[in-house]
């Protein structure tokens, strides 16, 4: 019995917004400075006889802007059944004046905030194709607790990820800015078909003069 592994590394774009007066005026609104995104999509492996599946997600922000996850999605569909179920999300968060602040240390998996990925029931639509298909989504569920492991729990999480800022120095270095967030989801059933995955994360950008700017970073933020 082995476990399929499938790692896939994403780097979100950046989008700047247009700021409608000089950034010294408008430095203590709550207005972000821009969006990093990420839209994937790609195919699992093949789950043999035997054997399990893991896939990991790992998300690179940029290191130059404090980030707050805005939303996530992540679906998986396939004319078979989807067998993908458990998961969880890891987010390198740390509030202001954490270690970010005066170390860049690489920052271990351990130590990320998580919370856990509640799928939906698998269902089948019938598309214009007449031929049916099997979806399944996740959502962000509540703080860690009865249905994650208890290594991942942590005492100091709140409710939800998008009240929390992501403080990542310009200087992280690469093992920590490539790992900024971090998705698991498992797959326990032997004989599973390939599934097509798509992904998406939205993170509201902020620079450091609005992330300390009182106000901005409040939480939860007020849109």
């Amino acid at each position: 019995m082995a476990d399929e592994f499938l790692g896939k590394d994403f780097a979100a774009q950046t989008f700047p917004f247009r700021q409608p007066v000089p950034f010294g005026v408008s430095a203590n609104n709550a207005v972000p400075w821009g969006q990093a995104i990420v839209s994937e999509s790609f195919e699992s492996q093949v789950i043999g006889t035997g054997d399990t599946g893991t896939l990991s997600i790992d998300v690179e922000l940029p290191s130059d802007y404090v980030s707050i996850l805005r939303s996530m999605h992540l679906g998986c569909s396939d004319p078979s059944a989807v067998n993908w179920t458990n998961g969880v999300m890891g987010l390198a968060y740390q509030q202001p004046g954490g270690p970010y602040k005066t170390s860049v240390a690489t920052y271990p998996e351990s130590q990320y905030l998580w919370w856990a990925l509640l799928a939906s029931q698998s269902y089948a639509i019938r598309d214009r194709f007449s031929s049916s298909v099997n979806y399944k989504f996740w959502t962000i569920g509540s703080a860690p607790g009865s249905g994650v492991s208890s290594r991942f729990q942590n005492a100091n999480v709140l409710d939800t990820p998008t009240e929390i800022p992501l403080w990542i120095p310009p200087q992280t270095d690469s093992s920590l800015q490539s790992r900024s967030m971090i998705l698991y989801v498992e797959n326990e059933t032997a004989s599973s078909a390939a599934n097509n995955f798509v992904f998406n994360a939205v993170f509201d950008l902020y620079t450091l003069e609005q992330a300390y700017a009182s106000g901005v970073m409040s939480s939860p933020r007020v849109f």
